[in-house]
């Protein structure tokens, strides 16, 4: 009996993905394609290797069996392509997520940097919530995704989560009314100025909030916003201290349009993850870019 290796690898991914739709978008052809070749393959044993239901699909005991038959065959050949691949001037596009702040400040001028080393290679940048993110993520609909805390907990088998960076965000100021505020401030007395903070969605806010009721301090701030925006917008008509990460207004501070007022108390940091799908046909440039965000926001740490 000839062997149809395209049948065994699609089966591979069903095991690997337990997802119909991702192996579908991993190998650019639609649901019902995957499902017919996962049946050929069913004809050609003589045994029933999927079972679907309302939750998704299970893999039966022969499907089981199958899987760990034909995994090292597979290992291998994925491995060939890969080399394959990455020696060739084959156009990769990888597509990258996150939050409007991550992406302008931190990701799109490492993305400018490495086009440069690998020009062969596309980028293409999406801003979405978590929560759409992680579902276009596992749905193969993007490459790579950071985002600012760890809440990725559940069904991660596929996923390869790294913690890329940290911030910490910083009390800012207009520096038309810097002198109206002492050298330092302290947490225990944070209460006493005109705090300006993003809501009670964000994560930053969370930690701050988590590390002031360590101390007993419960925060009362003046301004609750939506976005950081919205925050440097009010900093900027000078309404009052605001809590950001500097990172993003480098360019304000750097001008002494704002001001950093430092802190007696250490404030607390925020870890910047990354998620990407274990089998990615793009995994070996994902990881190098990767590296490169992670070796370049280490050394700029505020």
């Amino acid at each position: 009996m000839e062997v149809n290796w395209d049948l065994y690898r699609i089966f591979y991914y069903v095991c690997e993905f337990k997802n119909l739709t991702k192996v579908a978008n991993y190998f650019y052809v639609s649901q019902p394609a995957i499902t017919k070749k996962i049946k050929a393959l069913e004809n050609e044993l003589g045994i029933n290797l999927i079972k679907s239901n309302n939750k998704g699909i299970t893999i039966t005991d022969e499907g089981k069996a199958l899987y760990e038959e034909i995994k090292p065959a597979c290992e291998i050949l994925n491995n060939i392509d890969s080399k394959y691949l990455d020696s060739t001037d084959v156009k990769k596009t990888i597509v990258v997520s996150g939050g409007y702040m991550t992406i302008d400040k931190v990701i799109m001028p490492i993305i400018i940097r490495y086009k440069d080393k690998h020009p062969e290679i596309q980028f293409r940048v999406e801003t979405c919530s978590f929560e759409e993110s992680v579902k276009k993520l596992r749905s193969g609909e993007i490459d790579l995704f950071f985002y600012g805390h760890d809440r990725i907990t559940d069904d991660t088998d596929n996923l390869v989560i790294k913690e890329c960076y940290k911030i910490k965000n910083r009390f800012v100021v207009s520096s038309k009314i810097r002198n109206q505020y002492p050298d330092k401030i302290s947490i225990y007395d944070i209460n006493d100025y005109p705090i300006i903070i993003k809501d009670n969605t964000g994560r930053s806010r969370m930690i701050l909030e988590q590390e002031l009721e360590k101390k007993g301090v419960t925060l009362k701030p003046k301004y609750e916003v939506p976005t950081y925006l919205a925050i440097k917008g009010l900093i900027e008509s000078n309404s009052g201290i605001g809590y950001l990460n500097a990172d993003y207004i480098d360019d304000d501070i750097k001008s002494g349009n704002l001001v950093v007022i430092p802190t007696v108390e250490e404030l607390p940091q925020i870890s910047i993850y990354c998620a990407y799908l274990k089998n990615n046909n793009n995994k070996s440039a994902i990881k190098e870019f990767v590296d490169v965000v992670k070796e370049r926001n280490n050394k700029s740490l505020f």
